[in-house]
């Protein structure tokens, strides 16, 4: 499997260094990205700001007074995203992957609006009838299950799948797994020409 290395550092004085979770965590690349798809090689159309975290271990967490290894997924997921770090760039995106990330993004915001309505809908209905109904009933389930399924569409555009990236532990580099030829050997020359000018 092929890895292209980019190499970050701590970003000094980063306003988002202030925010308690984050502080002191927060780094950026060394050099600049090539203006190429990482996935696709092709000429970047957008440059979203993307955070790619690194994936602490967390297995040894021990959490309140749960047995040893009993953390719930969330309190877990909690606790990987207070000790990760982050690598904070504008990546390049081409026309295919800024639209798959645009659509997750609306998918998952229409899911979750839609859950939320179907349930405050849900509740006025109940007041306004008096008595529970199937159809109400139904209301509040399909609300309910509509919250976890948002989660499909943010899983294809995760950081991790979308860019192929991850920060390695210490913050000092990110990996990027299988990148696109075009890419790999434009962040090569990047790279040795940011070293020769420095």
């Amino acid at each position: 499997m092929t890895e292209t290395v980019l190499p970050a550092r701590m970003a000094a004085g980063d306003p988002l260094m202030k925010q308690k979770n984050l502080r002191g965590k927060i780094f950026h690349l060394v050099d600049p990205l090539p203006d190429r798809c990482v996935r696709h090689g092709r000429s970047a159309v957008a440059h979203p700001l993307v955070n790619v975290l690194s994936d602490p271990d967390v297995d040894d967490l021990h959490i309140g007074l749960l047995p040893h290894g009993w953390g719930s997924p969330l309190m877990r997921w909690a606790a990987r995203m207070q000790r990760a770090v982050v690598v904070q760039e504008k990546w390049p995106l081409c026309r295919i992957c800024d639209r798959l990330r645009r659509w997750g993004l609306r998918g998952f915001t229409a899911l979750v609006l839609c859950g939320i309505l179907l349930v405050v809908a849900s509740v006025v209905a109940r007041i306004l009838v008096g008595e529970p109904r199937t159809a109400i009933t139904w209301m509040v389930v399909t609300g309910f299950a509509l919250l976890p399924l948002s989660l499909l569409p943010l899983s294809l555009i995760r950081v991790q799948w979308l860019l192929r990236a991850n920060t390695v532990t210490d913050g000092s580099a990110v990996i990027v797994k299988r990148p696109h030829p075009t890419f790999a050997e434009e962040a090569r020359q990047i790279s040795e020409a940011h070293r020769a000018s420095h």
